[in-house]
């Protein structure tokens, strides 16, 4: 398995990151993951408080800079007038370095592999993420939410069902029985590959169809009405 681009700008990425943590050692390295913990718990204070989510995010943009602010007053840079961080300290900076941006980068491959990009057109990031090492190392660890309500609608309901005019135009729509009759699709659906299934054309064509998301929520409601066993 080849390194992708989504590889190759990580590697480049957390190499720079390294040289950083090097030269500015480790007291400096810890400016910015510590602005971005304070940022995130004012942000979930602000939050929990107001339930402005404006606000919030106003409040922990001021607080990221006033940390990272009052941290560089306190540990300066290194400057010709001052001697170069110790060897103990560029690990240490390098071990920080790589800490916190390793996690950022696996929350933001996380992101590009899951997220619907092929809707506007951006499906080669999707496709790129998700073959990367990076996402092959964190994919055992994620869990993908699952609709726990099971339903079981019984020979009745199902009969209702197809009594339905929707239901009939719907299995009459040439869209509609092309994914029916692919077997990848379906194998998908089975599988509830759900990032496969938001990148199909076909998916997204319909989806700008508002009869289509009129009919779908007709059944939706139809199942949801069955009475369980």
């Amino acid at each position: 398995m080849s390194l992708t681009y989504t590889d190759i700008v990580t590697v480049v990425i957390l190499f720079l990151l390294a040289l950083r943590g090097a030269s500015e050692g480790f007291w400096r390295s810890l400016i910015w993951p510590a602005s971005i913990t304070v940022s995130y718990l004012i942000f979930a204070l602000s939050f929990a408080t107001s339930r402005n989510l404006i606000m919030s995010g106003l409040a922990a943009v001021v607080a990221s800079f006033l940390t990272k602010w009052l941290l560089g007053l306190v540990f300066k840079r290194p400057s010709d007038e001052t001697p170069p961080p110790a060897l103990l300290s560029r690990i240490g900076g390098i071990a920080i370095q790589l800490s916190w941006s390793t996690a950022l980068a696996l929350i933001l491959i996380t992101c590009l592999a899951l997220a619907p990009l092929g809707q506007f057109g951006l499906g080669d990031i999707n496709d790129d993420a998700q073959r990367s090492h990076a996402y092959g190392l964190i994919k055992p660890f994620i869990v993908l939410p699952k609709n726990k309500k099971k339903i079981t609608p019984r020979n009745k309901d199902l009969q209702a069902m197809a009594d339905d005019p929707a239901v009939q135009v719907l299995l009459e729509d040439e869209r509609i029985r092309s994914l029916i009759e692919d077997k990848a699709f379906l194998e998908a659906a089975e599988k509830r590959d759900i990032q496969k299934i938001l990148n199909d054309p076909r998916i997204q064509e319909l989806q700008k169809d508002p009869t289509f998301l009129v009919k779908i929520m007709r059944i939706y409601a139809t199942l949801n009405t069955a009475e369980p066993e």
